[in-house]
Order: C-alpha cells, then structure tokens, then sequence
C-alpha cells in the first residue's frame, strides 16, 4: 500500500475518511504539496479527513461524503472581499463567509440561512476561534507559519452534530489563509 506522499508525488489525491468521534479531537492541517494549486489535508490520528484545495481564484472543501466548491469574491459597491461555497452537487445548499470589513480579521459564516458561526482572530499570538451561533466555540485554530496548524475540537461528542462541522472547519482555514493574503492596511 502506499502513502499519502508517494500518492502526492505521483498526483494522485488521498483516500479520506470520516472524523472519528471516539478518536482524538485534536486535528492537524497541513500544506501537503502543489499539484495544479495548493492542497491543504486536515488529518486526524495520521489519516485524511478534509481537505482545502486552491487554485488561481478557486476553493474547493472536500470531506469524505462532501464536496463544496467556491472561492473568493468581491463586495459589491463595497470595498473587501467574502467566499462563498455551494455543494458540488447543486443542490442549492451555501455557505457563505463574510469579514467585517477590510481592516478586520475574522467574520462570520452563514450556512443557507439556518447555522451561523463565528470566526474570531488572535489578540497578538492566540488561535484563532471558531464558533457556533449561539452554542458556543467549537473550535481553536493555531495557524502557525512554517508548522501544521493545530485544529482543537472542542468536547469532540458535543460538537459531531453540527452536520457541516469538517466542512465548516475546513472553510475556516481557507477563510485564515485568505485573511494573511490580504496587502496590509498599515502601509
């Protein structure tokens, strides 16, 4: 059988599996290698359970029963940017990530109107926090650069259901990767 880095260098992408409830709540993404754009894996215990791919303008969230593709827009008549995903499927289902403004990081997701979440920033080195609306964080996110990032799930059982939890998650990221690519307002 071969590895995920043997499968990456041949550009094949790996087999996902579903997020073990019993297992670890502890999560790690990692920049796993360029092929056609940037992939990103989210693994648990070793084993893949989501991943972020991105192109030229292009997101794409995969899980192991989903896929969700969108990117990054621009506000109309404002100045800024948001992402928006749509299952692959088309079944009209979104989920939509909006900053609140272009000095600020952090923002909030809405999925199709009925979930929202919360994504909130570092105060100087903290992780990033993830939250549902109203439940409470679910999520911290140390997006470090140079190392894996951590991805701590809160009380693993109280969040699994949330029914976009890895997908939500897995934008998340994308959102924090989005945010450090934006010029600095300082200049």
């Amino acid at each position: 059988m071969e590895s995920d880095t043997q499968a990456s260098e041949r550009g094949a992408l790996p087999q996902l599996q579903p997020l073990d409830a019993s297992g670890t709540a502890t999560l790690y993404l990692n920049r796993a290698w360029r092929f056609r754009g940037e992939i990103w894996l989210l693994t648990q215990a070793g084993k893949p359970v989501g991943m972020v791919e991105r192109t030229a303008g292009r997101i794409a969230l995969r899980t192991v029963s989903e896929e969700w593709r969108g990117g990054v827009r621009r506000r109309a008549r404002r100045l800024g940017w948001h992402l928006r995903f749509t299952r692959a499927g088309g079944d009209g289902t979104a989920l939509e990530y909006n900053p609140p403004s272009t000095l600020l990081r952090g923002g909030h997701f809405d999925v199709s109107g009925s979930r929202r979440y919360r994504l909130r920033c570092p105060m100087l080195r903290a992780d990033w926090k993830l939250a549902a609306v109203p439940r409470g964080e679910i999520s911290r996110i140390g997006a470090r650069a140079r190392e894996p990032w951590r991805v701590q799930l809160a009380c693993i059982n109280d969040v699994m259901d949330e029914p976009v939890l890895v997908v939500v998650v897995l934008a998340a990221c994308g959102a924090i990767l989005t945010h450090d690519e934006q010029p600095s307002s300082s200049a």
